[in-house]
């Protein structure tokens, strides 16, 4: 096997009984940290989540570290469903029966047979409108 991958057979058993290197270590605390908090989240936060989380807690990690450790481990965050039409019309839909007959019509913009605008006054005979300046043509 030593030769096939070309390493020493004497290099090979030095990396074998070495012990593990400080950022492995740093990444199985880590991996710890976000297996609880992902227990504790209820199997809910996703990467920028947990980031967030390790964050609060005090570790600087990278986004890139959490995600590579989350995969590793074989976590992964719930995203909401997409939207899914229930109901589908057919190809000749029969509309719905009317079984409140209520009249959903805005009552008339008109009292006593005159418009009322903003520019109008309400007087005891109705609408009172401001003299104008323009034109008036008399009969």
């Amino acid at each position: 096997m030593c030769e096939q991958l070309g390493v020493s057979t004497s290099g090979y058993y030095k990396w074998r009984s070495r012990e593990p290197s400080a950022h492995e270590t740093q990444d199985a605390q880590l991996t710890r940290l976000i297996s609880h908090f992902f227990k504790a989240l209820r199997g809910n936060p996703g990467v920028r989540r947990m980031h967030a989380e390790l964050a609060a807690a005090g570790h600087r990690v990278a986004r890139k570290r959490v995600w590579r450790l989350m995969q590793a481990a074989g976590l992964q965050g719930r995203h909401p469903r997409a939207w899914k039409q229930t109901t589908v019309r057919g190809d000749r839909p029969v509309p719905a029966p009317d079984l409140i007959a209520r009249s959903f019509t805005p009552p008339s913009r008109t009292r006593n047979g005159a418009a009322t605008l903003r520019t109008s006054k309400l007087g005891t005979d109705g609408p009172m409108w401001p003299p104008s300046s323009t034109y008036t043509h008399e009969l």
